[in-house]
């Protein structure tokens, strides 16, 4: 008969002790996680670097677009003379625009690595294939505005320089170049944000503010002058929030890698 009272004391006194325990301070040994492996722990920091890189790709396509010279060129030979007037705003450009390919192309890979299956998944790969090819042409678009600046030279421009640079931007490859790179480009940012926000790693607002900053804006470039200046930092503000849902992503997966 004594010894029920005694196991229920002892019952509650264990119960006060646990309920002071929980309320004052968490338990002092967290449970055991599952230790990553080696290959996992290097995948995740190359993620956390693709993540960076998008970031400053980002910011460097808005500073691009920025300083980017708006002239009234008319043709090749009008180009070539607005390269001749102001080549060092031309070559900065010209940098920028390549860093852009450069930088952002990993954080598009490493994300296409993230959400391989799944909700989201094909509409992700299909506008990351459209992205990749867009941002390898867009850095040799840079690069041909570049090597545009040093051939212009100081004005006046040769007459034999003007006719051979005319002849090489008509040509096929640097066409196909340009309707890869623009086209690519904008059409794939506006696929690869939606196939994050269908995923549920993007909210759709965010990718809905991409597509505009992308494509809606363009239709009144001509009207407002700011308009694609200020659509591509609409875009790279949805850029930077991928990248940072990117680096996230790699924190809630192993908080203590």
């Amino acid at each position: 008969m004594s010894t029920l009272p005694h196991t229920a004391a002892g019952t509650d006194r264990a119960t006060d002790s646990t309920t002071v325990r929980r309320r004052g301070r968490p338990w002092p040994h967290r449970p055991a996680e599952p230790p990553l492996s080696p290959r996992s722990r290097l995948r995740d920091r190359r993620h956390r670097a693709a993540a960076v890189s998008l970031v400053l790709g980002a910011a460097a396509m808005g500073i691009a677009e920025t300083v980017h010279p708006r002239g009234g060129a008319d043709g090749a030979a009008g180009l070539l003379r607005e390269f001749a007037e102001r080549p060092g705003t031309w070559i900065l450009w010209s940098l920028l625009i390549m860093a852009t390919a450069l930088l952002q192309l990993p954080g598009v890979l490493a994300w296409r690595a993230r959400v391989d299956a799944g909700r989201g998944s094909r509409l992700l790969g299909a506008g990351g294939l459209v992205l990749a090819g867009g941002l390898v042409a867009l850095f040799g678009f840079g690069s041909s505005h570049g090597e545009g600046v040093a051939l212009a030279g100081p004005l006046p421009i040769d007459p034999a320089v003007e006719e051979a640079y005319t002849r090489a931007d008509q040509s096929v490859t640097v066409g196909l170049t340009i309707v890869i790179a623009l086209l690519g480009f904008h059409l794939g940012w506006v696929l690869f944000l939606a196939g994050l926000a269908r995923a549920g790693v993007l909210p759709w607002w965010v990718a809905a503010v991409g597509a505009v900053g992308s494509i809606g804006v363009l239709p009144f470039s001509g009207v407002w002058s700011a308009a694609e200046t200020f659509g591509f930092w609409l875009l790279a503000a949805a850029i930077a929030w991928s990248a940072v849902a990117l680096f996230r992503s790699t924190r809630v997966a192993h908080p203590g890698g």
